[in-house]
């Protein structure tokens, strides 16, 4: 598949092969699940699958739901490398409760919290294509998170998760569920004729079966097995000192739990541990800023002092 020339990225072989691979589940009109590990570069590799769609489909718009934490993630990356994409995010107390300025716009960025609070409505508008990211978020399909994001409608699906299978198999089941509906059957079947054979019993006679039936939709790579194609790792340690007062702060602290770990045999603290581990997060939490412990003493406005690790 040609690269679109539109996106302010180089993009890698491992990368490309995505793109390529998109392409085939768009012509044959297949759900997918992108499923490379975090820091592998799903955000862009979607960017770029969408402005591909721009010769196909130049008239459509598709929906990208996402976790509220990475909606400005998205839309830096979006206004990063690629600026002529027309963007609009629904999203805050102020947003249009209704679908009329959708057509305007290339790409709908929203958040699972949005879409079900405004499933009335959004259900009533077919996309191009619905991405969900971080797609473990509906991997329960009695939750309303799930039931909401299968009434959305489109013309294709893609679900992104680093994570396809957290705790058990049947994580699986509602992400491919929404993504490419039919190919396990209901959630009774499954789970009778993979999840629970697989998890509880250790079947791999079933674990091949299923892997043979999800892997035409399924794409994974991890960083070893891409290693040769990342970037070297930069590694930016910042040291920012504590100010006077929250040094005072921390120290008072860090001399208590000190005091208190001299203070007892390996057996006591082998039976409070929760509490060692409660004082090594308070630490860490006076670290970042005092005002976040409940203790009024302690309260106030403190700049943030961290270290900072920069991958």
């Amino acid at each position: 598949v040609h690269l679109p020339s539109l996106i302010k990225y180089t993009i890698s072989d491992y990368q490309r092969h995505v793109l390529n691979w998109l392409n085939f589940i768009d012509e044959n009109i297949f759900g997918a699940c992108l499923a490379d590990d975090m820091g592998l570069g799903k955000t862009i590799q979607i960017i770029a699958f969408i402005l591909s769609q721009r010769t196909k489909r130049p008239s459509t718009n598709n929906l990208i739901v996402v976790p509220t934490s990475l909606l400005f993630n998205w839309q830096d990356e979006v206004a990063k490398f690629a600026p002529s994409m027309r963007l609009f995010t629904h999203y805050g107390p102020n947003r249009l409760k209704s679908i009329g300025e959708f057509d305007r716009y290339e790409v709908i960025l929203t958040t699972y919290g949005m879409v079900l609070s405004d499933i009335h409505f959004l259900k009533s508008y077919r996309f191009n294509y619905i991405f969900l990211d971080e797609s473990q978020a509906i991997k329960n399909p009695e939750s309303q998170r799930y039931k909401a994001v299968r009434m959305l409608q489109s013309r294709n699906k893609v679900v992104l998760t680093g994570t396809p299978i957290e705790n058990n198999t049947f994580d699986i089941f509602g992400q491919l569920s929404f993504a490419c509906p039919g190919l396990l059957g209901s959630k009774q079947y499954f789970k009778a004729i993979y999840s629970m054979p697989i998890d509880k019993f250790e079947d791999r006679k079933r674990s091949n079966e299923l892997q043979k039936r999800i892997e035409p939709f399924i794409l994974r790579r991890t960083k070893k097995q891409v290693a040769t194609e990342l970037p070297d790792k930069t590694e930016m340690v910042i040291y920012c000192e504590m100010g006077e007062e929250q040094r005072k702060v921390y120290d008072a602290c860090e001399k208590e739990l000190r005091e208190y770990i001299l203070g007892k045999t390996q057996d006591d603290l082998t039976r409070s541990s929760m509490h060692v581990l409660t004082g090594l997060t308070k630490l860490r939490q006076i670290c970042n800023s005092p005002a976040l412990l409940k203790d009024e003493e302690f309260k106030g406005n403190h700049s943030a002092k961290i270290e900072v690790l920069v991958e």
